[in-house]
């Protein structure tokens, strides 16, 4: 039996009302979205998922699965709240740009001049640059659970931040850190508000965001538990404190249904202007003028050829989730879970798949019938170079960045790489004018076995060369 269908639903329709959806789209029946979701959940150990999916904002399939509480049995159901961590960090800039609407900050004005007393290293930080991941900050999401449970105040946070080494000079690279963190205590100084009361007035009253609000500060009657998979079984998330659970760069808890209220506010002028939104859903550049992999609060990639604009939000208190929109196909796709490591990125690219037959993952995609040797030979000359730290001759001066991956971390991870085997390559349909996805022309799809990853595409020009490429599965 079917769960229990929002989408159609006349209040979700109107609530997300707006352009027809494009006559050339065939959508998948509701039977194969459910299937799909099903062998997903038993596959990864899920307990709870909300889904939401629109083209052009308006809701063709929303659902829940599962159980909020495995020792009760409470079940999810459209109510309920997920804590979506990093995804966070997209509503933390966006009030970082209301404030600079209005006049009270700049975006490239150095984040010292409204925080005093940061290190020397820190005062050529701007708030972009917090904002697009290119200031050096590290990312202590990577320490241990002790770090987050015995600390308890945003200052203590920010002093083991400031005592942390830069990663690169300010603006010279980027590394996915904890500027968001950085921009929620921005954000408190200039307006003279704690963080979760300027969310809540400016940002989730404002757009109906009813069941949304910050960890610990706004409770949740009807929330999800959070689990992670030890052991060949499920066990509550960790505990962490109050004020590491509040952060303007993972604080919040949502559900599916306001996740596409807020994509569908994003694309209107009820919160930002369309100077606004055209930075959100631009990349981010370094100060040499090399694009980044990031706007503000969105991973942007040139992923097969179309723009994809994502983030995903993970942690151990026992989250997964994700917000994909795919912007030449109208399309946004929204999983949520309550499963620390379920990957609900790769489930939402699969659902995708199900929409648009350009997204399928490799690992279900048809043979291709072909040769392609001029293709196999740079993957694998693009590999061995990778591998072993050289520079690699097929690749894109750009290629590199764009993948966002570390050159030191992708190396590690395809030590011991398995031989790369070319499956097949297709010509990319419909290429955007959007650089430099419009720069594809074919892409190529391979199985390289290594913990950087198994699945990978690598998307070429017109001339042979490798503009994009990344492991997907």
């Amino acid at each position: 039996m079917l769960p229990r269908f929002v989408a159609l639903l006349c209040a979700a329709s109107a609530l997300l009302a707006s352009p027809a959806p494009l006559a050339w789209h065939v959508d998948p029946d509701p039977s194969t979205i459910d299937r799909y979701l099903r062998a997903e959940m038993t596959a990864r150990h899920i307990p709870g998922l909300q889904v939401v999916i629109s083209r052009a904002h308006r809701v063709i399939f929303s659902a829940s699965y599962g159980l909020a509480d495995v020792a009760t049995g409470k079940r999810v159901d459209a109510a309920t709240s997920f804590e979506i961590a990093s995804i966070t960090k997209q509503f933390t800039d966006a009030g970082v740009l209301l404030l600079a609407q209005e006049g009270k900050l700049r975006l490239d004005d150095r984040i010292a001049r409204y925080l005093p007393g940061l290190p020397a290293a820190w005062q050529p930080i701007t708030i972009r640059q917090l904002m697009t991941h290119t200031a050096g900050l590290r990312d202590d999401w990577d320490e241990e659970d002790t770090f987050f449970q015995t600390r308890r105040t945003d200052s203590s946070f920010l002093a083991a931040l400031e005592a942390a080494p830069l990663r690169f000079p300010p603006g010279t690279g980027f590394s996915y850190g904890c500027g968001p963190f950085v921009l929620g205590l921005l954000i408190s100084r200039v307006t003279g508000m704690p963080y979760s009361g300027f969310m809540r007035e400016r940002i989730f009253r404002p757009l109906a965001l009813t069941s949304t609000g910050i960890n610990e500060v706004d409770a949740a009657t009807d929330s999800a538990l959070g689990y992670r998979w030890l052991r060949d079984s499920l066990v509550p998330g960790v505990r962490i404190s109050a004020a590491a659970h509040a952060r303007g760069d993972v604080g919040i808890h949502t559900t599916a249904l306001d996740l596409a209220r807020w994509d569908a506010a994003l694309d209107g002028d009820r919160l930002l202007t369309p100077a606004s939104r055209a930075v959100m859903f631009s990349p981010g550049h370094l100060r040499s003028g090399a694009a980044v992999p990031y706007g503000l609060g969105w991973f942007i990639r040139p992923w097969r050829g179309r723009r994809e604009i994502e983030h995903d939000g993970g942690f151990r208190t026992g989250f997964s989730s994700t917000i994909a929109r795919y912007p030449e196909d109208s399309l946004t796709v929204i999983v949520l879970t309550n499963r620390q490591s379920a990957h609900a990125y790769s489930i939402a690219r699969g659902l995708a798949g199900l929409f648009d037959a350009d997204f399928a993952p490799i690992s279900r995609n048809s043979a291709l019938r072909g040769d392609w040797p001029r293709e196999r030979a740079a993957v694998r000359r693009t590999f061995a170079a990778l591998a072993h730290g050289r520079r690699a001759p097929d690749l894109d001066s750009a290629a590199l960045l764009l993948t966002g991956v570390p050159p030191a971390e992708l190396r590690q991870g395809l030590a011991g790489y398995a031989v790369p085997e070319l499956l097949g390559c297709r010509t990319i349909h419909r290429p955007p004018g959007w650089p430099p996805a419009g720069r594809g022309t074919e892409v190529c799809f391979v199985h390289a076995a290594s913990s950087a990853g198994t699945w990978w595409s690598f998307t070429f020009d017109r001339r042979q060369r490798i503009v994009y490429f990344e492991p997907e599965e």
